[in-house]
């Protein structure tokens, strides 16, 4: 508030505070529309008090920045929060009931899951995500609103269930049919849908072997629809598909900003693992889940999540499957070391991801700790499980040097972490890109001591953290050359390439699943009672019609 008394001689500056409240200035004081600097020069006028402050008002408004997508939750009321954060699960549901419908459709038609038909369908799906995709972040960024970020990820969602679908319609088998350790994994299924015990599939009165979680649901699922459990594995794929870039976009933008999060969500397409799909749905959020619960790390103004939470939630990942967490026995010390190293060690940092640690050990003790204690007590114990091993398990993980649009871009992540490995965020992804170099090299001194750990398992993460790197660092580099070039001139490239890294993406994945080998096999593995799927054609023509019995 400016004193009444204020002298009103010539023109004078007022500066205005990033953080004041409504400005009320002298009586005879009105604002030019010319700034300099910092302030706003005033000069005397003959105008009221009332056409002052409002003016006044109006000018602090244009200087308030307005909100974009790094506004944090706590600074809305409490029912935009909760529309916020449901916004992405209502996204999924609208365009998973898009999918179902177009299904539906597709079943009207007779379409036949392995004709050029249903393919050129699932092409033209790509063609019209990227377009939605590009058209929602356009309107979005033109209105001044931030739901693209929520809408996108249940786009590529929508385009990899539908792919899915489509992929495996016609027969009731998931991806291999039972052929390979999917025929265990059946058998898990089968035994989970007789009782809901945390048992060996196999031996009686064992406890469970393989992490159970993901199994453990899909059997209790099958005894409470009643539906055959071999038959259920196939929807399960399918909804892994359908959820694995919702989870990667959920955990990350606990980390980045959300249209950060939302392009990162794209990643699951361009390296997806069709065979193991419940490991596909943990590598995706097992690495933003750890910089969060261990690393510390959350994007500008979010509040971190409470121990027991994150603990309950790294417990859940473990149950489902286990292996990706061996890694961080090397990541823990070499994160610690990092910190020590930069005179940034700080113990509660540690403390707290001691603390979540453990939550996690106890919340997966259910799974783990029969398990250890009949390991223990054997009176012969020897590990059969881990001997297996091929001809090219030895290969190291380079796709940064593959001549290959993704190798590029995996080349472009690694530089980009490079570049920025001072940022606390860039650092840990590099950490955890050295452990799992590290664990390779560990990998074949244990396996000299005839202790194979199976290391290869782990290089399906490398790419996976050289694109998220590469995400960010596209989003860095646009921001970069917008800054630098006229904005009207640059929209149009960005929206171009944008469209055609979706599009790169989305039929990409589409290739990748329709062209997968073990694909095929489910359409011709044997039903039970010795006959083949519907879908199984006694020719090669991929343009064939309806046969009878259609499975959906």
């Amino acid at each position: 508030m400016l004193p009444e008394s204020w002298p009103h001689r010539g023109p004078r500056l007022l500066t205005l505070a990033p953080c004041a409240g409504p400005l009320a200035l002298g009586r005879s004081a009105t604002l030019l529309p010319e700034r300099r600097g910092r302030g706003i020069y005033m000069q005397d006028s003959a105008e009221g008090s009332d056409a002052v402050l409002t003016r006044a008002r109006q000018a602090e408004a244009a200087l308030r920045p307005r909100r974009t997508e790094d506004e944090t939750p706590h600074e809305r009321s409490g029912l935009r929060r909760w529309c916020g954060s449901a916004r992405p699960i209502f996204f999924a549901v609208l365009v998973g009931l898009v999918v179902l419908g177009i299904h539906l459709l597709a079943l009207r038609a007779g379409a036949h899951p392995r004709s050029g038909r249903t393919e050129y369908g699932l092409h033209t799906a790509a063609m019209v995500v990227a377009a939605l995709a590009v058209g929602a972040v356009w309107w979005a960024r033109r209105t001044g609103r931030t739901w693209d970020s929520d809408l996108l990820p249940a786009l590529f969602a929508g385009l990899a269930g539908l792919t899915m679908l489509t992929a495996l319609h016609g027969t009731p088998f998931d991806v291999y049919g039972v052929q390979g350790d999917q025929s265990f994994r059946t058998a898990m299924v089968t035994r989970f849908a007789d009782t809901w015990q945390i048992v060996d599939y196999t031996y009686r009165d064992l406890p469970g072997y393989y992490a159970p979680g993901y199994f453990w649901l899909l059997g209790r699922a099958a005894a409470l629809t009643g539906v055959a459990p071999w038959h259920i594995l196939k929807f399960g794929g399918i909804a892994v598909a359908f959820a694995v870039p919702l989870v990667s976009y959920l955990f990350w933008r606990r980390l980045v900003a959300p249209r950060h999060a939302a392009l990162i969500s794209a990643v699951p397409l361009i390296v997806p693992d069709l065979y193991e799909s419940y490991g596909w749905l943990v590598q995706l959020a097992m690495i933003p889940w750890w910089l969060e619960a261990v690393h510390g790390l959350t994007r500008p103004g979010l509040r971190r999540r409470h121990p027991i939470v994150l603990g309950l939630i790294g417990a859940a990942l473990f149950c489902v499957y286990y292996y990706y967490f061996f890694l961080f026995i090397l990541v823990f010390p070499l994160f610690l070391a990092v910190q020590w190293l930069r005179g940034e060690f700080d113990r509660r940092v540690a403390g707290r991801g001691i603390v979540v640690l453990t939550i996690a050990a106890l919340g997966s003790a259910i799974f783990w700790a029969p398990l250890a204690w009949n390991f223990l007590t054997a009176p012969h114990f020897e590990s059969l499980n881990n001997r297996w091993i091929t001809l090219n398990s030895g290969d190291l993980a380079l796709p940064m040097l593959e001549p290959t649009v993704v190798g590029a871009l995996c080349l472009f992540g690694l530089g980009h972490l490079v570049l920025t490995a001072r940022e606390a965020l860039s650092r840990s992804l590099l950490v955890v890109l050295v452990a799992l170099y590290l664990w390779h090299a560990l990998g074949f001194v244990f396996l000299a001591l005839d202790v194979p750990l199976m290391s290869f398992r782990m290089k399906t993460l490398v790419p996976l953290v050289l694109l998220s790197a590469a995400a960010l660092g596209l989003v860095r580099g646009v921001q970069w050359i917008l800054g630098r070039i006229s904005v009207p001139a640059m929209w149009p490239v960005v929206a171009v390439g944008a469209g055609l890294l979706a599009l790169m993406v989305g039929d990409g994945f589409i290739n990748r699943v329709v062209d997968d080998p073990r694909v095929r096999a489910a359409h011709n593995e044997t039903l039970p009672d010795g006959s083949l799927p519907p879908s199984t054609t006694p020719t090669s023509s991929r343009l064939c019609p309806r046969r009878p019995g259609w499975t959906p």
